[in-house]
């Protein structure tokens, strides 16, 4: 890849962390939890829990259908 287009890149994945960043900090301000989502092998997404040794417990039956084909 041209150099250009790695810097481009890479200056989009820093400002998606800050924007994550940003997300995690209103939520804290807000008192809401951040729910968090996960998609399965059949492209259906489910709200899971982050366990505090970072496992993933899936939380409830909400799924939400990928719109990817």
């Amino acid at each position: 890849m041209p150099k250009n287009i790695d810097l481009e890149e890479e200056r989009r994945n820093e400002l998606s962390m800050q924007m994550l960043e940003d997300l995690k900090a209103i939520a804290t301000l807000e008192q809401r939890p951040i729910k968090y989502f996960k998609m399965d092998e059949n492209g259906i997404f489910c709200e899971v829990q982050i366990l505090k040794n970072n496992q993933v417990k899936r939380s409830k039956d909400n799924q939400i259908k990928s719109t990817k084909k």
